[in-house]
């Protein structure tokens, strides 16, 4: 599995990538502001399935399997 610092900086790349702000997807996934900044910061260490599969749409990225590399 990826060490979760380095997944968060992937997916904070990925936000930004795709010219969102945390704003943005909070109001199209449901996930807060605060849950996103913690993610990507390396601060949760389990994200729901229902999340990556969210942010994944959203992204247009297969998280799930970056995720359990």
């Amino acid at each position: 599995m990826i060490k979760i610092k380095e997944f968060g900086r992937m997916l904070k790349n990925i936000r930004l990538g795709n010219n969102l702000n945390q704003e943005d997807v909070e109001f199209l996934t449901g996930i807060s502001t605060r849950s996103l900044s913690r993610l990507e910061n390396g601060n949760i260490k389990n994200i729901s399935v229902d999340n990556l599969i969210e942010l994944s749409s959203l992204y247009g990225e297969d998280l799930l399997d970056i995720y359990y590399k």
